[in-house]
């Protein structure tokens, strides 16, 4: 979840609550799925690789987390939540078309599993190099698998 600027307090209850929700959470096993696109392959600005696996337990943890934002008066993104890692960004392209047909092509040859064991709250801080990313905490899932 993108936050935007929030003030000290709102940082603390974000910590307090995350602290919450993962000691009821245990970790999530996931696989690479399929290479896409967002917002659309005619204009791409974000490339990922999709997820299977434990994909309703993300979902349901997804939905613990906007609970939880919605009662401290935390504003909810409207877009449907897409399980995926984000891979690379695209500022401009000159032929998007070689783009469109390479990731047509595109497959996932990775057996090995990707186990999500945390959450993790980061601060960015937009540069002109790029983003810049500070950890503030984890807070790892406390039920064993």
């Amino acid at each position: 979840h993108f936050f935007g600027n929030l003030h000290t307090e709102q940082i603390a209850t974000v910590k307090q609550s995350m602290g919450i929700i993962t000691r009821q959470c245990s970790s999530l096993t996931f696989g690479l799925d399929n290479v896409g696109v967002f917002p659309s392959l005619q204009r791409p600005r974000i490339i990922w690789i999709g997820l299977k696996g434990d994909i309703d337990q993300l979902h349901s943890l997804k939905k613990k987390i906007n609970l939880f934002l919605k009662e401290h008066g935390f504003p909810l993104d409207d877009k449907k939540f897409s399980p995926h890692i984000t891979i690379g960004r695209v500022k401009a392209l000159n032929r998007d078309y070689i783009l469109a047909n390479e990731l047509k092509s595109a497959a996932i040859h990775s057996e090995r599993a990707i186990t999500l064991k945390e959450l993790i709250l980061y601060k960015s801080v937009l540069t002109p190099h790029g983003p810049h990313y500070t950890i503030l905490e984890a807070f790892p899932f406390s039920i064993p698998p």
